[in-house]
């Protein structure tokens, strides 16, 4: 996934309404990767407003639509690594291995801010649900030819 720096979104992607600008420090190789070791293992994550979870019976997004903030319980959730791929002045680019319930727009965000910056994510790419992997899934192209397979 990659995180853009210095610009916070309400729906810590693209697609949402600026909320915040920061400067952005001058970041190093060694201070982002200093920074990523304090996410590995089990840690704290609060849900964004943005989500499907519900309070009281009512989905996040739906009252986040509706400029209604909550407070969210923070979930223990488990990042088995994660890894500085790249990054530029404005951007940072990992990959992560996680476990159920994370939320990568939420630890963008934290991320972020342990840079001593905001930032949302821009771009998030699926490698692996479960057992199921890239390699092992089909190509949109070929659904109409898989479908017909299974007559």
């Amino acid at each position: 996934f990659q995180i853009i720096l210095g610009i916070a979104t309400d729906t810590m992607d693209p697609t949402g309404k600026i909320i915040s600008k920061a400067t952005i420090p001058n970041l190093t190789k060694k201070s982002i990767v200093e920074a990523l070791k304090k996410f590995e293992g089990e840690i704290k994550q609060e849900p964004p407003m943005y989500s499907a979870l519900k309070f009281n019976g009512i989905p996040l997004y739906k009252l986040a639509r509706r400029g209604v903030v909550v407070k969210r319980k923070l979930r223990t959730i488990n990042i088995q690594s994660i890894k500085l791929d790249s990054f530029t002045k404005n951007s940072i680019d990992l990959t992560v291995k996680c476990g159920k319930g994370t939320y990568i727009r939420s630890l963008g965000s934290d991320i972020a801010k342990s840079l001593k910056t905001v930032g949302y994510v821009s771009k998030l790419i699926r490698t692996r649900i479960g057992n199921f992997d890239e390699n092992s899934c089909i190509k949109i192209n070929e659904l109409s030819k898989w479908l017909s397979l299974e007559k």
